[in-house]
């Protein structure tokens, strides 16, 4: 229901869907850092009791954040308005609301990636765009530069933008790949 919501409320302006919208996120925000897919999923405990993630597998956690991250920034300019009428149905003030959702769950989804825990990473490319879409809303420059300047990397899906496209381009932005010879 979060990016119904999302979409129903750019399109509309109705204060109701973000009310909705918000009142999920903060609920989410509550309850996502001890969200375990290891110890809540029936694929792990069925099929790969080793497959991280939090809400989904590590993979797929991915755009739980894009659309978590997208669906906050959209509300939030109404939320730091402040909203009486959320705040009674939270049970929690604006500034109690948006300190929840950003500390609890952007800042512990944006943790995941930059430490590599396996909770949150997918195909290259993926957990980077992740981590943008997050950083975009809480302004943090730090994010951007996991993504963007190089860093030392042991492991292949956290490469940097900068050295990925270094590595696998030529100067003319021909893919490697394509011209190697197979075999």
């Amino acid at each position: 229901m979060i990016a119904p919501l999302q979409r129903a409320y750019e399109r509309t302006g109705n204060p109701e869907f973000a009310r909705r919208l918000l009142a999920r996120l903060d609920r989410y925000a509550e309850y996502y850092p001890r969200y375990d897919y290891n110890k809540q999923s029936r694929y792990a405990e069925e099929v790969q009791s080793t497959y991280n993630g939090r809400i989904l597998n590590a993979i797929w956690e991915t755009g739980v954040c894009r659309n978590f991250a997208s669906a906050y920034l959209s509300v939030k300019p109404f939320l730091q308005k402040g909203d009486a009428e959320l705040e009674k149905i939270t049970g929690k003030s604006c500034k109690e609301i948006i300190r929840n959702i950003e500390e609890n769950m952007l800042r512990v989804m944006a943790n995941d990636i930059m430490s590599e825990n396996g909770k949150n990473w997918g195909n290259f490319g993926m957990h980077q765009m992740a981590l943008l879409e997050i950083a975009a809303v809480l302004q943090d420059p730090a994010m951007v530069r996991w993504v963007t300047d190089f860093r030392k990397s042991v492991r292949w899906f956290s490469t940097p933008l900068d050295y990925a496209i270094y590595c696998n381009f030529f100067g003319d932005g021909l893919l490697k790949k394509a011209v190697e010879k197979p075999g």
